[in-house]
């Protein structure tokens, strides 16, 4: 089944969902890997994927932050590594809870698995979570067809 999104002769082909509450801790400064991810088989080449994330984080001391990439089958395609004591995407300044949500319209060009999966790191001597106090994260996956 397919769905017309009206005014725009595009359809949604398919879509993926997988959330997680599973708290995941790094204190790594370096990009390092969540294991949360989704994945999705193209139907056609010249389909897009709309990638819509929710993250939940938190940086564990003052004057530090959390920071996040998207990779499509292992590689970079969007980051978010703010700096310290600035409003930004990434949220978790002075031991805060915050959550993201953002969306990115991908063209992976290709029909085969393809795999978006979240990084991340503390920007600072602590430590950063994924899913904080049980709290969830989010990945929605939309194949997108039409003009």
């Amino acid at each position: 089944m397919s769905v017309t999104i009206p005014g725009s002769g595009q359809v949604v082909v398919q879509a993926v969902q997988v959330t997680s509450g599973t708290g995941v801790t790094t204190s790594s400064t370096v990009f390092t890997s969540t294991g949360f991810s989704a994945s999705i088989t193209p139907r056609s080449t010249s389909n897009k994927i709309l990638v819509m994330l929710c993250l939940s984080s938190q940086a564990n001391a003052n004057n530090e932050y959390t920071g996040f990439q998207l990779l499509r089958n292992g590689s970079a395609i969007i980051t978010f590594a703010p700096q310290a004591n600035r409003i930004s995407l990434a949220a978790g300044v002075g031991a805060n809870n915050g959550t993201i949500c953002f969306d990115y319209l991908d063209s992976p060009a290709a029909t085969t698995s393809t795999t978006y999966l979240i990084n991340f790191l503390v920007g600072g001597p602590g430590t950063a979570v994924l899913n904080p106090d049980g709290n969830y994260s989010s990945i929605t996956l939309l194949e997108v067809s039409g003009s």
